[in-house]
């Protein structure tokens, strides 16, 4: 994607150093990789101007993985023979703790964590 000259001109217009980051973004579309996608086409133009800001950039497609439906973190402890979720949860900066407060909802994590739509999480 090239950024048109208002956008290179806001990247380079600032004394900001950005380097340190990362964002992973989540392209939720039910499109597959390799077929176009408006979401994508969006998410682009966020992560040039991330990039151009020295921002390290990640793009994935959560379709492109095998998520069973569910609001817990691991699907496999509920049934299901895989799930590539936990392997994500981390690129996506989700967070199992490995002991749950009592008075804390133990699916809201899972929950949150898998109803997200296009989403940029910087770390």
């Amino acid at each position: 994607m090239t950024l048109n000259e208002k956008q290179r001109a806001l990247c380079e217009g600032h004394n900001f150093d950005f380097s340190g980051l990362s964002a992973v973004f989540l392209n939720c579309t039910l499109k597959p990789t390799g077929t176009l996608s408006h979401t994508e086409a969006l998410i682009k133009v966020s992560q040039a101007i991330m990039e151009a800001n020295g921002v390290k950039t990640e793009l994935l497609r959560p379709v492109d993985y095998y998520l069973p439906p569910g609001v817990y973190p691991d699907m496999t402890e509920h049934g299901f023979d895989r799930d590539e979720w936990p392997q994500l949860r981390p690129k996506a900066g989700v967070r199992r703790e490995s002991s749950r407060a009592p008075t804390r909802d133990p699916d809201s994590e899972g929950h949150a964590a898998r109803h997200v739509r296009a989403a940029t999480i910087l770390t």
